[in-house]
């Protein structure tokens, strides 16, 4: 069956296309979705203005998925999970948590299916995972996966580095403020007269 496509249709066609498909693709998916429509001479007409409204549409597209992605991009996702001493999970990690908590992040909402995930995650760690957006949009994530032992763990360790860091700029500060007194406590200082 010959169809005038009025959107765009992922590995299919694009809008303003007319291709040839099989029936009961057109009769059963594409026409009841109104994703496209018999290609008649009044839909033919109708194949330039289509192809440039599509045209706009993929740009408008293409520049959500742009500033979408560089929010995404290098985002770091933290999961708290239970798990056992080992660090092994009590059950797993999947993309749909991993997409949930990425569009908390974001401020966006991202379908589970675009996060590329092998299989699901039954360790603690950190994982790098790829977020499909769109065909020429893949993006970096990195997912920490911490139970809230550890987090309290780091996030100690996080402050004792702060701490020491404060602590020795404070001690460099001192040493220079003393090198520069014994510097300045010259002969002009005690009101001796140079000779």
């Amino acid at each position: 069956m010959r169809v005038v496509f009025l959107q765009d249709v992922i590995n299919v066609a694009e809008a303003g296309e007319v291709r040839e498909v099989k029936r009961g693709f057109a009769k059963n998916y594409l026409l009841p979705r109104k994703l496209a429509a018999p290609a008649v001479a009044q839909e033919l007409a109708r194949v330039a203005a289509l192809k440039r409204v599509a045209a706009v549409g993929r740009q408008e597209q293409q520049e959500g998925l742009d500033a979408l992605g560089l929010r995404v991009q290098g985002a770091v996702v933290t999961l708290l999970q239970r798990a056992g001493p080992t660090g092994r999970l009590y059950g797993s990690v999947t993309n749909a948590a991993i997409a949930e908590a990425l569009s908390q992040r974001v401020s966006h909402v991202i379908d589970r299916r675009t996060i590329a995930l092998g299989e699901a995650i039954r360790q603690t760690g950190e994982y790098p995972v790829k977020v499909r957006l769109g065909p020429e949009h893949v993006y970096d994530v990195t997912v920490v996966v911490t139970t809230e032992e550890l987090l309290q763990q780091r996030e100690q360790a996080r402050q004792a580095a702060a701490t020491a860091a404060a602590l020795a700029s404070k001690a460099m500060t001192d040493d220079e403020s003393a090198e520069t007194a014994v510097e300045g406590s010259g002969p002009e200082d005690e009101g001796v007269a140079p000779q």
